[in-house]
């Protein structure tokens, strides 16, 4: 049954199991604290009873008198003598310890609230971190970002209303106990008329889960707006098109803050019919009392104290359900999305530290084929065989779309091959996955750069790295002098996703922090196209110095990022097409010279 189908009240018993499994121990201590809170409030009204008869006021009706008994023997028992002192000092005992349980109550209540969402919180991080490559190409990253920042938000506000529920009810039902001590006839008829209000509620509750699944729709597609906002806004700027982001954020927004008001409109109404209703019962209740029963005085005194606490405390449960039934959506998704990302989790083994998997003497690509989804005709790869000889530099080529970003992600463990093999020293990397990426550099065309220091990012790569270790990856990725140049060297902070640095800058920082991590096999992903002919030529130095100690895989299609690679291997829709020398393949009329004629037709001349 989806989450859609399911009934409000089922879903809250699941939210209810979760917080339970969860955290065990707090919601015990929640359950008994919001059950013991009623029995005090109860008891400092019952203490009414031998209050009143001690100043000389009759409380008629066996109940009412075997309290006053109580009480008296109670004293007794203490070597006090009844008295209204003894009577009032009780009465301010109890009601001392009903602030203090509310005050733990609060504490307690916090800290299961908090800590339940943070659970789920870190539950979808971990499963979303698990999760395998391709999943990251389904679902949009915005949507993870929303469901751990906003819908954890609401999910909090709906485990408040939850436990206020679950309060108000023990209070309810703890008060018609007492209400039910002093006349049982008029308890039956208010349980009567509460229970005739219930089909003017539950409509309403199932109205606020909708709303509340809007809300979620519309928060996210909100979220979505305001990310790719801030992604294109120098784009949106240089060209003009502000206005344009502000009007479409404007409609979802517009949408999201109407779906709320109507929800508050319609939490208004049955808060009104349920008001009327419960005033009527109130009235109906109290007329029979003083005109059919003839009740007494001190005893209708005593039960309209009881009803004037709990008329308030009933219609806040009623507001409290509506509440929770408008934030379920938010825990529904939540929960969906962590379910879809654990469905989709690597199988990851467990090496032990002495295990690393260390390339030795070659990486090979054995018939692979891989197509995005397995239902269609169109393969990204193809037959692919190709071997990586430990130490050497392999540049792959090919036009936009041939399947250099998919080989690249296949050497990485990224993505698995629906046929053939990928193996390192004869192992299937699948096999070792985990202990594979721990011996992998990788440096893509779009950087990744954290809003910290120059440091921090290249720790990121090797947290135990060394000053040294630091110096001489930055000069290896000739970088060393630019950031010299800086007033705060290391410690300047490179902006929002590295936007005080050049874009070669942010692909030299990149490049030194994956040389950091002191790679076996090093994959460029189109990792210098940004940089200037200089610049290009310093690290072509840095990684000659490197060979034979690193397996380099340069994806690019200029001839300069290239020009050291032992192997160039040509990729067309999927296939190699052609492999060999760059020497011998510049020479040779074919896909290689055709493609370097058009990326850089100055450099294949003659």
């Amino acid at each position: 049954m989806s989450p859609e189908q399911e009934r409000t009240p089922a879903t809250i018993g699941r939210l209810f199991a979760a917080l339970y499994r969860s955290k065990r121990s707090c919601c015990v201590t929640a359950i008994l604290l919001a059950i013991s809170l009623p029995f005090c409030s109860g008891l400092s009204i019952l203490l009414l009873i031998p209050i009143l008869e001690s100043v000389g006021v009759t409380v008629g009706g066996s109940s009412a008198s075997s309290v006053g008994r109580i009480f008296r023997d109670l004293m007794d028992a203490l070597g006090v003598s009844p008295s209204l002192s003894s009577a009032l000092l009780i009465f301010v005992a109890v009601s001392a310890f009903h602030s203090l349980l509310l005050w733990y109550q609060a504490g307690v209540n916090a800290r299961l609230k908090g800590g339940f969402v943070l659970i789920q919180q870190h539950r979808l991080c971990e499963a979303f971190s698990r999760a395998h490559w391709p999943l990251f190409l389904q679902i949009r990253q915005q949507d993870i970002a929303h469901a751990l920042s906003v819908e954890a938000e609401r999910l909090l506000s709906g485990l408040k209303a939850l436990l206020s529920l679950v309060s108000s009810v023990a209070l309810t039902v703890v008060y018609t106990l007492f209400s039910f001590i002093l006349s049982p006839g008029m308890t039956a008829i208010a349980a009567f008329s509460g229970v005739a209000l219930a089909p003017f509620v539950i409509p309403r509750a199932r109205a606020a889960r909708g709303s509340g699944m809007q809300l979620t729709e519309l928060t996210q597609r909100l979220y979505r707006d305001i990310l790719d906002h801030l992604a294109g806004v120098k784009e949106a700027k240089s060209m003009g098109a502000e206005s344009r982001h502000v009007c479409d954020f404007a409609k979802v927004a517009g949408a999201a803050s109407q779906t709320r008001i109507q929800f508050e409109t319609a939490k208004g109404a049955a808060l009104f019919v349920f008001s009327c209703g419960t005033a009527v019962t109130v009235s109906l209740v109290m007329y029979v009392a003083i005109e059919v029963l003839n009740m007494a005085a001190a005893e209708l005194l005593l039960l309209i104290i009881i009803y004037s606490r709990l008329t308030p405390r009933i219609l806040k449960m009623q507001n409290d359900y509506q509440d929770l039934a408008h934030t379920l959506p938010a825990y529904a998704n939540i929960v969906d999305l962590r379910q879809k990302c654990d469905a989709a989790a690597e199988k990851l083994e467990h090496d032990s530290p002495g295990q690393a998997f260390a390339l030795t003497r070659d990486v090979e690509l054995i018939d692979v084929g891989f197509r995005y989804c397995s239902e269609s005709d169109i393969w990204a790869l193809r037959h692919v065989n190709l071997t990586l000889a430990a130490g050497s530099v392999t540049a792959i080529v090919g036009q936009s779309g041939s399947g250099k970003s998919t080989l690249a992600d296949l050497l990485l463990g990224l993505l698995s091959p629906e046929e053939g093999l990928v193996s390192v020293d004869g192992t299937d990397i699948h096999d070792r996955l985990s202990a594979w990426r721990q011996t992998i550099g990788y440096v893509p065309q779009e950087t990744f750069l954290l809003h910290d220091t120059i440091k921090a990012n290249l720790l990121w790569g090797n947290t135990d790295a060394s000053d040294d270790e630091i110096s001489e990856v930055m000069k290896l990725a000739s970088i060393d002098k630019v950031i010299a140049a800086l007033p705060d060297g290391l410690d300047t902070v490179v902006g929002e996703r590295g936007a005080r640095l050049s874009g070669g800058e942010r692909q030299r920082i990149a490049l030194a922090r994956a040389l950091l991590r002191k790679p076996s096999l090093l994959v460029l992903d189109e990792a210098t196209s940004a940089l200037d002919p200089a610049n290009q030529t310093s690290i072509q130095t840095s990684l000659e110095r490197l060979s034979g100690r690193l397996t380099t895989v340069i994806i690019a299609h200029q001839q300069s990022a290239i020009v050291n690679a032992q192997q160039v291997v040509v990729l067309d829709r999927g296939r190699v097409v052609q492999r060999g020398e760059i020497g011998e393949l510049t020479r040779k009329e074919g896909d290689f010279r055709n493609l370097m004629r058009v990326d850089c037709p100055a450099t294949i001349s003659g």
